[in-house]
């Protein structure tokens, strides 16, 4: 049997055989947009100077002030030592101070610092960019209409995990 593939301008990947489901043809298409995105992300995080590990960290930071080292572990789902390892850093590169509760030593909660907010408010632009571009020459029913495909596949594959739990 010969083989059908044939090449996108989507930077040369390989389209599957014709015989192929279009379930497939659209998984793999959404596997390479996130790849794409990926990219796009990591480049600008390269340039911050810090891991994107600690990026994500700083991120969520931003939006959470004042939170307990454990909250944050909890929310981005990371051990306490894994978290207690990036918070390090990121204090010791001045993005971010910790302080001990008041009423419990043990508890840090996690303040991010005016350089750590710069880096925040760079990246905040940098995805607002990445987003128009992404998202450019789509009309607002197109979005409207994508966004509520996401919402649907989101949906069937959080009922999938469920019933393997």
């Amino acid at each position: 049997m010969e083989d059908k593939q044939t090449t996108t301008n989507f930077g040369n990947i390989p389209e599957p055989a014709a015989d192929n489901e279009l379930s497939h043809e659209l998984s793999r298409l959404q596997r390479c947009v996130d790849r794409q995105l990926r990219r796009c992300i990591e480049k600008h995080v390269d340039q911050s100077g810090i891991y994107r590990g600690q990026h994500m960290l700083l991120m969520w930071l931003g939006h959470n002030p004042g939170a307990t080292q454990a909250q944050l572990a909890k929310a981005r789902d990371i051990s306490p030592a894994a978290t207690t390892n990036a918070l390090q850093k990121l204090e010791k590169d001045g993005y971010i101070l910790r302080e001990a509760d008041e009423e419990d030593c043990r508890i840090n909660h996690v303040q991010v610092t005016d350089k750590g907010q710069k880096v925040i408010e760079q990246s905040l632009q940098t995805f607002q960019k990445i987003d128009e571009e992404m998202y450019q020459g789509f009309n607002e029913e197109e979005l409207l209409q994508l966004k509520s495909f996401y919402e649907r596949i989101l949906h069937n594959l959080k009922i999938k995990v469920e019933e393997e739990e």
